[in-house]
């Protein structure tokens, strides 16, 4: 068995396995030049290529790839130069890929490496016309990332290299081979009519739906208050573990901290009232759903599944959307630490008692702390 067919026989057998939910389709151009024989390095060199690609993607990370593309360009060799003879090759090569991607097609960043075979439709013309064509079938071996801008566009730069059999062999008599390599960068689109079609076990109704995304985007703003309130609460700890009130500079750097401090009173009611509505939210869904179905279950779920929503969705900054709408806060708070304050206001005699008092509570609760 030739490497070809047994390379051949192992995508069938691998995409009579797989599922492929998902398709993209992308654009890719770059250079492409011969690398390896000699004396057809004499003649041929860099020029540009192009790449169309259409790719079946697997949720395990596998894809199944189809490539057309073209490199051509004109001879370099001194003698055809001076000749004015025009000596060109154009190759249209058409490839099929067994390709991995190393992370999963939800990340940011999305390495892969693969392998496959192909034809390789070579052709030489010169001013007169075309000389000769001839096709040969080669392997390649191609490694790659992706950068996702979004849920279905991706920025892609790849290499490849193809060993393609010698040809020609009138015209290049000691040639071994036509090897080429390639870098490219184009744009991968996924199409999500289709992948939505294909993902029949998405389970939400259009009311199931948005009750759930009402519950995870009041969780997610749940859980950025908190980190933020953490934050200050170490910035108002840190300031009363590390200030004297004698210092002459105590009052300027008093000021932000006690905005702060009033700012800390907001943040807790706007948590109530997030932690409010979550439960409320849930209790909602509880009551429409049986035990085997409870709603942190479905959040994850939802994360996971949403691109796969007939209705559409999308996530940005963590937040599941509908298409072409941005989150719009339930709970508003118009603060983020550090704060600023550009008044000073001079610290009361009183205040400076309040402090050392805080201080002092500060350092007996920190003595205080049970061993972990």
């Amino acid at each position: 068995m030739s490497i070809y067919k047994g390379i051949l026989l192992l995508v069938v057998s691998m995409m009579m396995t797989l599922s492929f939910p998902s398709v993209e389709m992308g654009l890719r151009m770059g250079t492409m030049y011969p690398d390896n024989d000699t004396q057809v390095l004499q003649t041929f060199g860099t020029d540009f290529s192009w790449q169309g690609v259409v790719g079946f993607l697997d949720d395990s990370g596998w894809e199944i790839r189809g490539t057309l593309a073209q490199y051509g360009n004109l001879s370099h060799y001194p003698q055809d130069i001076a000749s004015a003879n025009g000596l060109r090759v154009d190759i249209t090569s058409l490839y099929a890929s067994m390709i991995y991607h190393l992370s999963p097609k939800t990340a940011k960043f999305q390495p892969y490496l693969g392998g496959g075979v192909g034809a390789y439709f070579v052709n030489y013309n010169d001013v007169y016309g075309q000389l000769s064509s001839e096709t040969k079938f080669g392997f390649h071996a191609l490694a790659g990332f992706k950068v996702a801008l979004n849920d279905d566009v991706s920025i892609v730069s790849e290499y490849s290299r193809h060993f393609v059999p010698a040809s020609f062999t009138y015209m290049f008599s000691s040639a071994k081979n036509f090897d080429l390599s390639s870098f490219t960068l184009g744009v991968d689109l996924l199409l999500p009519e289709y992948t939505k079609a294909a993902a029949p076990t998405y389970k939400y109704s259009r009311y199931e739906e948005e009750l759930l995304i009402e519950i995870q985007q009041t969780r997610k703003e749940l859980d950025d208050m908190r980190k933020k309130r953490q934050d200050a609460q170490q910035q108002i700890d840190d300031f009363y573990m590390t200030s004297d009130p004698k210092d002459p500079s105590f009052d300027i750097k008093y000021t932000p901290i006690k905005f702060l401090e009033s700012k800390l009173i907001v943040m807790d009611r706007q948590i109530e009232k997030a932690q409010a509505s979550v439960l409320e939210l849930s209790r909602t869904w509880e009551k429409e759903h049986s035990a085997a179905q409870p709603v942190d279950t479905q959040i994850i779920y939802l994360e996971n599944n949403y691109r796969y929503s007939p209705y559409g969705l999308q996530m940005q900054q963590g937040y599941i959307v509908r298409p072409g709408f941005f989150h719009q806060a339930h709970f508003s708070y118009d603060w983020s630490p550090p704060v600023v304050v550009n008044v000073t206001t001079p610290v009361t005699v009183d205040e400076k008692k309040a402090f050392v008092e805080k201080k002092q509570q500060r350092l007996q609760e920190l003595k205080d702390r049970p061993l972990l």
